[in-house]
């Protein structure tokens, strides 16, 4: 999303998305502007737009701060939506059932993972293995939002475990890269 400010205004630029342009009109009274491809609406609703913001993509224009969590995936995984969410926020899914899970949101796998397919065509599933762990990056306003209960099953990870993470990425990429290696044998 980008963001400008421009005299008493707020211009958002942002993906298709209905449901979060439908808010922005009928709480904001957002106009779209197809010359820049942007909704604009007044200053006078920056809070209203920055807490719709927070709800639809876990972010806003407010300042906060990144912190990392990490959580067991099996305690958030969504059996309706077949993906792994807290409180609505999705950190990974399957796109197609032929395909691997996908990670949103900064996410990374520090344990486990998922299968290499799962579900079917119309509900890709991204069911995870018993024990998988998933390290995030999120704002600390997000991580405001959630319930006491939410937050007992989720751990703050200090920003001093950075080469930790690091070396947890550089795991994910390499099993990924095998993955890739394997599946271009196959062709």
């Amino acid at each position: 999303m980008k963001i400008r400010k421009e005299n008493e205004n707020i211009y958002l630029h942002f993906g298709y998305n209905p449901d979060f342009s439908g808010k922005l009109k009928r709480y904001c009274g957002a106009k779209w502007y197809p010359d820049n491809k942007e909704w604009g609406f007044s200053k006078e609703f920056e809070e209203k737009a920055n807490d719709l913001m927070l709800k639809q993509f876990g972010y806003s224009m407010r300042k906060s701060p990144k912190i990392t969590i990490e959580f067991s995936a099996n305690d958030f995984y969504n059996k309706d939506k077949l993906d792994i969410r807290i409180e609505g926020y999705c950190f990974a899914y399957r796109e197609y059932e032929h395909t691997g899970a996908e990670m949103l949101r900064n996410s990374i796998i520090i344990e486990g993972g998922f299968k290499d397919r799962d579900g079917s065509k119309r509900y890709p599933k991204a069911e995870p293995f018993e024990g998988t762990v998933i390290r995030a990056k999120i704002t600390e306003e997000l991580y405001n939002t959630f319930s006491d209960e939410t937050k007992n099953k989720i751990k703050v990870v200090k920003e001093a475990d950075k080469k930790e993470v690091l070396l947890a990425r550089k795991a994910a990429l390499l099993k990924e890269l095998e993955e890739i290696e394997k599946e271009l044998a196959e062709q």
